[in-house]
């Protein structure tokens, strides 16, 4: 059964853009992905300090949704620390064709990543090494270091009105079998 996880109200997320939301939002992702769970993002600037990692085994699916791109958003905290991204999949070796653990099914919306603070930038939105069949529907990422999405072996994934803007290299760095539909 499916269970809807509130940040706020489960793991007691802040959403004031100041303190350090990291350890409710990563709590709340765990627990979506052991409970097959779907994570709920308040209304909210939610600043975080480390990377949020989405590290699931194959058959588990996790939906991240919140309020709208300009009503929920990932933050970067002042003390923020790592390069791979904001958002980021399984840390596994990538390299291994068998793919043993990667994500599938997934589905992310309505929610923003904002990559600044200050003179620093976090160098990637989203970075996820292995996704298939998962959708991301009204996300947005902004002012990325490098890149604002990052999908190195993928395929059939759906990208709708998904936004990347202000990135110093690329908007999207996307596998095969990709759609697109009206993204900026």
């Amino acid at each position: 059964m499916y269970k809807q996880i509130n940040v706020k109200e489960h793991f007691g997320a802040k959403r004031d853009g100041v303190t350090d939301d990291t350890s409710a939002i990563q709590a709340t992702i765990n627990a979506a992905i052991s409970n097959l769970g779907t994570v709920y993002l308040p209304k909210g600037d939610y600043a975080i300090s480390a990377p949020l990692i989405l590290d699931t085994l194959v058959g588990k699916k996790i939906t991240i949704f919140g309020d709208g791109p300009m009503q929920s958003r990932l933050i970067r905290h002042t003390s923020f620390t790592g390069t791979s991204g904001m958002l980021i999949g399984t840390t596994d070796d990538v390299t291994n064709p068998t793919y043993a653990r990667h994500l599938e099914g997934c589905t992310f919306r309505d929610f923003g990543i904002l990559c600044i603070n200050g003179a620093s930038r976090a160098d990637v939105g989203i970075n996820f090494p292995v996704i298939i069949h998962s959708k991301f529907e009204r996300v947005w990422v902004s002012y990325a270091g490098k890149c604002g999405f990052v999908l190195d072996y993928n395929y059939s994934n759906l990208f709708d009105q998904a936004r990347a803007d202000n990135c110093t290299l690329h908007g999207f760095v996307l596998g095969v079998q990709t759609e697109v539909n009206k993204c900026i």
